[in-house]
């Protein structure tokens, strides 16, 4: 995104810190490596810019709106669910937004497979395959390592590579 030329970029995470220890692992690690990495290449959100949810569309929907309807729109959404980032997409098309054009939305986990949809793709079958195994360790009373997969940005139409040029006030100029 930043390489598009995006600065005004919002994210849409996963349930909270305080929501549960045994869940938020993963998700947090994402949450933090993603504005550890748009702060690196000078974007730097502030809590605002993020909103925590419990992927549910209904709890995530005024808020997206809001953000879309302002007058500092973001030129980008980043979501960690495929599912919120396509009604993000209808919602973005409802209000006379093109995407790619006037909005970016990347998200995380590829499940939809969706050809608009440009998404984090990561190896799902292997990760189940390694909680089973971890979960089996887990019970025999044996300490289990952290483990990592890869993973492959697929870049589909939702982040096109259309050019932005922004004024000294960050305003995107078409």
């Amino acid at each position: 995104l930043t390489g598009l030329g995006h600065k005004r970029i919002k994210m849409v995470m996963g349930p909270p810190q305080n929501y549960s220890s045994l869940l938020i692992r993963a998700g947090s690690i994402f949450r933090e490596s993603l504005l550890d990495a748009l702060a690196a290449r000078g974007v730097h959100l502030k809590s605002a810019d993020v909103l925590d949810t419990d992927y549910q569309w209904d709890n995530a929907y005024q808020t997206v709106k809001r953000w879309l309807c302002s007058e500092s729109r973001p030129t980008a959404l980043i979501f960690r669910d495929d599912i919120l980032a396509m009604e993000a997409f209808k919602l973005a098309n409802s209000l006379g937004l093109e995407v790619p054009r006037d909005l970016s939305i990347i998200s995380s986990g590829d499940i939809l497979h969706d050809s608009r949809l440009t998404s984090l793709s990561v190896p799902l079958e292997a990760m189940g395959e390694k909680a089973v195994d971890m979960i089996g360790h887990i019970m025999n009373g044996n300490v289990v390592e952290d483990c990592v997969f890869p993973a492959t940005l697929q870049i589909r139409r939702t982040c096109g590579t259309v050019p932005l040029v922004h004024d000294s006030d960050g305003l995107l100029v078409r």
